[in-house]
């Protein structure tokens, strides 16, 4: 669980390119699926998904 953080930045990794990553407001994230890039935005919700293949937690980026 991530307890009392109020700001997070999330860096996602997707494929194994040495780019440069880009700061990306968490409002326009979907607009940038298969990049590499930091999604920076305030935390509304969490879930740790135990029961899920290698217990993933799932968060909530602006809104639930």
């Amino acid at each position: 669980m991530l307890g009392g953080l109020k700001s997070f930045v999330l860096i996602v990794l997707i494929g194994s390119t040495a780019a440069q990553t880009q700061a990306v407001p968490a409002t326009d994230a979907a607009k940038h699926f298969g990049e590499l890039a930091t999604i920076c935005g305030t935390i509304s919700g969490e879930h740790y998904a135990a029961s899920l293949p290698g217990a993933p937690t799932f968060i909530n980026f602006e809104r639930p």
